[in-house]
Protein backbone atom coordinates (compact mmCIF):
# COMPACT_ATOMS: atom_id res chain seq x y z
CA UNK A 1 0.00 0.00 0.00
CA UNK A 2 1.06 3.43 -1.10
CA UNK A 3 1.28 6.72 0.74
CA UNK A 4 -1.45 8.60 -0.65
CA UNK A 5 -0.01 12.24 -1.53
CA UNK A 6 -2.07 15.51 -0.45
CA UNK A 7 -4.79 16.89 -3.03
CA UNK A 8 -5.48 19.77 -1.58
CA UNK A 9 -3.24 22.59 -1.15
CA UNK A 10 -2.38 24.43 2.32
CA UNK A 11 -4.21 27.31 2.98
CA UNK A 12 -1.07 29.43 2.96
CA UNK A 13 -0.04 28.37 -0.64
CA UNK A 14 0.49 31.53 -2.52
CA UNK A 15 -0.11 31.57 -6.21
CA UNK A 16 3.72 30.82 -7.45
CA UNK A 17 3.36 27.59 -6.03
CA UNK A 18 -0.14 26.89 -7.71
CA UNK A 19 1.14 27.72 -10.53
CA UNK A 20 4.27 25.49 -10.59
CA UNK A 21 1.65 23.02 -9.17
CA UNK A 22 0.01 23.55 -12.86
CA UNK A 23 3.61 22.85 -14.80
CA UNK A 24 4.46 20.16 -13.64
CA UNK A 25 3.46 16.40 -15.39
CA UNK A 26 3.42 14.85 -11.75
CA UNK A 27 0.28 17.59 -10.84
CA UNK A 28 -1.55 16.66 -14.64
CA UNK A 29 -1.51 13.05 -13.99
CA UNK A 30 -2.86 13.70 -10.89
CA UNK A 31 -5.87 15.47 -12.15
CA UNK A 32 -6.43 13.37 -14.80
CA UNK A 33 -6.55 10.39 -12.06
CA UNK A 34 -8.70 12.80 -9.35
CA UNK A 35 -11.19 13.56 -12.57
CA UNK A 36 -11.52 9.65 -13.55
CA UNK A 37 -12.00 9.22 -10.01
CA UNK A 38 -14.92 10.72 -9.83
CA UNK A 39 -16.84 8.32 -11.75
CA UNK A 40 -18.76 5.56 -10.36
CA UNK A 41 -16.84 2.46 -9.64
CA UNK A 42 -19.93 1.00 -11.52
CA UNK A 43 -19.14 3.36 -14.21
CA UNK A 44 -16.15 1.86 -14.44
CA UNK A 45 -16.88 -1.99 -14.48
CA UNK A 46 -19.26 -1.07 -17.50
CA UNK A 47 -16.73 0.79 -19.48
CA UNK A 48 -14.28 -2.11 -18.38
CA UNK A 49 -16.91 -4.43 -20.64
CA UNK A 50 -17.19 -2.21 -23.01
CA UNK A 51 -13.70 -1.93 -23.85
CA UNK A 52 -12.91 -5.85 -23.88
CA UNK A 53 -16.19 -5.59 -26.37
CA UNK A 54 -14.30 -3.17 -28.50
CA UNK A 55 -10.93 -5.61 -28.29
CA UNK A 56 -13.03 -8.26 -28.95
CA UNK A 57 -14.33 -6.30 -32.38
CA UNK A 58 -10.86 -5.34 -33.57
CA UNK A 59 -9.20 -9.19 -33.39
CA UNK A 60 -12.64 -9.95 -35.56
CA UNK A 61 -11.22 -8.31 -38.42
CA UNK A 62 -8.90 -11.02 -41.33
CA UNK A 63 -5.79 -9.52 -42.24
CA UNK A 64 -5.52 -10.45 -46.11
CA UNK A 65 -3.50 -13.37 -46.00
CA UNK A 66 0.21 -12.99 -46.40
CA UNK A 67 3.60 -13.93 -45.82
CA UNK A 68 4.55 -13.32 -41.57
CA UNK A 69 5.95 -9.79 -42.16
CA UNK A 70 8.90 -8.81 -40.04
CA UNK A 71 10.39 -5.40 -39.74
CA UNK A 72 9.28 -2.16 -37.76
CA UNK A 73 5.80 -2.92 -39.04
CA UNK A 74 5.47 -6.01 -37.04
CA UNK A 75 7.00 -4.28 -33.76
CA UNK A 76 4.58 -1.93 -34.35
CA UNK A 77 1.48 -3.64 -34.53
CA UNK A 78 2.34 -6.56 -31.75
CA UNK A 79 3.07 -2.98 -29.72
CA UNK A 80 -0.41 -2.13 -29.65
CA UNK A 81 -1.09 -4.78 -26.75
CA UNK A 82 0.38 -2.68 -24.93
CA UNK A 83 -2.22 0.64 -25.10
CA UNK A 84 -4.95 -1.87 -25.31
CA UNK A 85 -4.50 -3.90 -22.17
CA UNK A 86 -2.49 -0.91 -20.09
CA UNK A 87 -6.00 0.64 -20.66
CA UNK A 88 -8.03 -1.99 -19.68
CA UNK A 89 -5.69 -2.54 -16.36
CA UNK A 90 -6.27 1.20 -15.62
CA UNK A 91 -10.60 0.61 -16.26
CA UNK A 92 -9.66 -2.55 -13.59
CA UNK A 93 -8.21 -0.21 -11.43
CA UNK A 94 -10.71 2.75 -11.42
CA UNK A 95 -13.09 -0.01 -10.42
CA UNK A 96 -11.62 -1.64 -7.19
CA UNK A 97 -12.10 -0.53 -3.85
CA UNK A 98 -11.46 3.08 -2.80
CA UNK A 99 -9.40 4.31 0.06
CA UNK A 100 -9.03 7.84 0.41
CA UNK A 101 -8.46 10.24 -2.48
CA UNK A 102 -6.41 7.85 -4.67
CA UNK A 103 -5.95 4.20 -5.32
CA UNK A 104 -3.89 2.45 -2.88
CA UNK A 105 -3.89 -1.41 -3.93
CA UNK A 106 -3.36 -4.26 -1.56
CA UNK A 107 -0.82 -6.93 -3.06
CA UNK A 108 -3.98 -9.14 -3.41
CA UNK A 109 -5.24 -6.44 -5.72
CA UNK A 110 -2.51 -5.73 -7.48
CA UNK A 111 -2.69 -9.34 -8.53
CA UNK A 112 -6.39 -9.25 -9.47
CA UNK A 113 -5.72 -6.53 -12.00
CA UNK A 114 -2.59 -8.58 -13.80
CA UNK A 115 -4.49 -11.76 -13.22
CA UNK A 116 -7.82 -10.01 -14.78
CA UNK A 117 -5.82 -8.23 -17.86
CA UNK A 118 -3.97 -11.41 -18.68
CA UNK A 119 -7.21 -13.73 -18.71
CA UNK A 120 -9.28 -11.38 -20.73
CA UNK A 121 -5.67 -11.84 -23.16
CA UNK A 122 -6.10 -15.47 -22.90
CA UNK A 123 -9.59 -15.49 -23.93
CA UNK A 124 -8.81 -13.14 -26.59
CA UNK A 125 -5.89 -14.84 -28.25
CA UNK A 126 -8.38 -17.77 -28.48
CA UNK A 127 -10.82 -15.71 -30.13
CA UNK A 128 -8.58 -14.77 -32.79
CA UNK A 129 -7.23 -18.41 -33.62
CA UNK A 130 -10.99 -18.79 -34.97
CA UNK A 131 -10.39 -16.04 -37.10
CA UNK A 132 -9.03 -16.44 -40.57
CA UNK A 133 -5.38 -15.42 -40.95
CA UNK A 134 -4.70 -14.51 -36.98
CA UNK A 135 -3.57 -16.80 -34.88
CA UNK A 136 -2.63 -17.87 -30.96
CA UNK A 137 0.61 -15.96 -29.77
CA UNK A 138 1.55 -16.64 -26.47
CA UNK A 139 4.46 -14.25 -26.89
CA UNK A 140 1.28 -11.69 -27.41
CA UNK A 141 0.64 -12.51 -23.69
CA UNK A 142 3.68 -11.24 -22.73
CA UNK A 143 2.51 -7.61 -23.67
CA UNK A 144 -0.64 -7.89 -22.03
CA UNK A 145 0.57 -8.62 -19.06
CA UNK A 146 3.24 -6.29 -18.87
CA UNK A 147 1.15 -3.19 -20.07
CA UNK A 148 -1.09 -3.48 -16.62
CA UNK A 149 2.38 -4.13 -14.55
CA UNK A 150 3.39 -1.11 -15.43
CA UNK A 151 0.16 1.01 -15.26
CA UNK A 152 -0.21 -0.05 -11.64
CA UNK A 153 3.53 0.91 -10.57
CA UNK A 154 2.70 4.58 -12.59
CA UNK A 155 -0.18 4.92 -10.60
CA UNK A 156 1.17 3.41 -7.19
CA UNK A 157 3.91 6.16 -7.73
CA UNK A 158 1.89 9.12 -8.48
CA UNK A 159 0.35 8.33 -5.26
CA UNK A 160 3.39 8.92 -3.43
CA UNK A 161 3.64 12.20 -1.49
CA UNK A 162 7.10 12.35 -2.53
CA UNK A 163 6.77 11.23 -6.11
CA UNK A 164 9.36 13.87 -8.56
CA UNK A 165 8.86 14.53 -12.36
CA UNK A 166 12.33 12.36 -12.96
CA UNK A 167 10.85 9.55 -11.22
CA UNK A 168 7.59 9.46 -12.94
CA UNK A 169 9.76 9.93 -16.38
CA UNK A 170 12.33 7.10 -15.24
CA UNK A 171 8.88 4.77 -14.84
CA UNK A 172 7.51 5.89 -17.94
CA UNK A 173 10.50 5.40 -20.03
CA UNK A 174 11.56 1.54 -18.48
CA UNK A 175 7.42 0.94 -19.12
CA UNK A 176 7.70 2.28 -22.32
CA UNK A 177 11.12 0.22 -23.21
CA UNK A 178 9.55 -3.19 -21.43
CA UNK A 179 6.26 -3.58 -23.49
CA UNK A 180 8.64 -2.52 -26.84
CA UNK A 181 10.72 -5.88 -25.85
CA UNK A 182 7.46 -7.68 -25.47
CA UNK A 183 6.29 -6.52 -28.50
CA UNK A 184 9.83 -7.15 -30.37
CA UNK A 185 9.90 -10.70 -29.27
CA UNK A 186 6.46 -11.12 -30.35
CA UNK A 187 7.73 -10.25 -34.04
CA UNK A 188 11.21 -12.02 -34.10
CA UNK A 189 10.99 -15.10 -31.78
CA UNK A 190 9.06 -16.82 -34.14
CA UNK A 191 11.66 -15.94 -37.01
CA UNK A 192 14.79 -16.89 -34.89
CA UNK A 193 12.92 -19.62 -33.26
CA UNK A 194 10.97 -21.34 -35.71
CA UNK A 195 11.43 -24.96 -34.06
CA UNK A 196 9.33 -23.60 -30.95
CA UNK A 197 5.85 -23.83 -31.14
CA UNK A 198 4.19 -20.68 -30.49
CA UNK A 199 0.79 -21.44 -31.18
Amino acid sequence: MVEAFPLSPNGNSNPARRANRLLNTVGWFRRIGEALLVARRSLAGVASLAWMGIIWWTSSFSPPPAPRQYGWRSVAQNFLHAPAYGFLALLFILALPRRGKWPQFTRAEQVLVVLGALSYGIVDELHQSQVPNRDLSVLDLASDITAPICVLIIISYLGRAGATESGLARRFVLGLLACLACATAAAYAPRFFPEIAWF
